[in-house]
C-alpha cells in the first residue's frame, strides 16, 4: 500500500500531498484505505488532474 501511495503522491506533486492514516504509520489492517490530504485554490484544478489520470479516487470531505 505504501508503493501505491507514493505513486500517488506523486502524481499528486504539485498539491503538496501528505500522507495520513494506516499507510503512513505502518498498522495496516484488511480494511485499510490510502489517505492522502491535498491542497488547493480550485478544487477543479484537481478534479481535472485525477480525471485526465483516472485513478481510483474518493473524497473525503471538502
Amino acid at each position: 500500500m505504501r508503493l501505491e501511495a507514493l505513486t500517488m503522491m506523486r502524481l499528486l506533486s504539485r498539491f503538496r500531498p501528505k500522507l495520513l492514516g494506516s499507510v503512513w504509520t505502518g498498522h495496516i489492517r484488511k480494511w485499510s484505505d490510502i489517505d492522502i490530504h491535498v491542497f488547493t485554490n480550485t478544487v477543479s484544478a484537481l478534479t481535472s488532474m485525477l480525471d485526465e489520470q483516472n485513478p481510483l479516487y474518493t473524497w473525503g470531505d471538502l
